[in-house]
């Protein structure tokens, strides 16, 4: 009975460990509609179904939207290893377009760098990077935000983000 106990208490280490490695290199990642801060001036223009953020009915202009980005990598591990900023979003005309700048911020100045920005192609449901040097963040010193700008000029355009990912 105490060889089983043992047997089934390493196969579990033994599992856990590969989930458990995968914790210390997460990614950060978003859907549209979630955590966002929309500016004042487009409270009237943006909507939000399900995950998505995109224009309400009828409205054109443009959308500026931020979210706050945290360390999923590893509570211990300030500097996580990531270099790529992804969104996952829909753009099937010229008169829209979804854009996204990944900013690395003083926290005592406020001052920013732009580490990567990346703007959706006219091809539909799609996904799209840009790359920044590994060791771009150290939470120990610094904060960081993807900004996310969002325009329409048409009403028949429909420019959705659906989703981010740094990794």
């Amino acid at each position: 009975m105490k060889k089983l106990h043992a047997l089934i208490l390493t196969t579990v280490a033994l599992l856990a460990a590969p989930v458990a490695s995968f914790a210390q290199t997460g990614h950060w990642t978003s859907v549209g509609s979630a955590g966002v801060t929309i500016d004042e001036a487009a409270l009237r223009t943006y909507a939000v179904d399900g995950g998505d953020l995109s224009f309400a009915a009828g409205k054109t202009g443009t959308i500026n939207a931020r979210y706050n980005v945290v360390n999923t990598a590893n509570v211990n591990l300030e500097m996580p290893v990531w270099n790529t900023l992804e969104i996952g979003y829909t753009d099937l005309s010229l008169a829209g377009s979804v854009r996204a700048f990944l900013w690395k911020v003083d926290p005592c100045t406020g001052n920013r760098v732009l580490l990567c920005s990346v703007t959706s192609d006219d091809n539909g449901p799609a996904c799209k990077t840009c790359q920044f040097p590994n060791n771009s963040f150290d939470f120990l010193t610094n904060l960081y935000f993807v900004g996310v700008v969002m325009t329409r000029t048409d009403e028949a355009a429909n420019p959705i983000l659906h989703t981010l990912r740094i990794f």
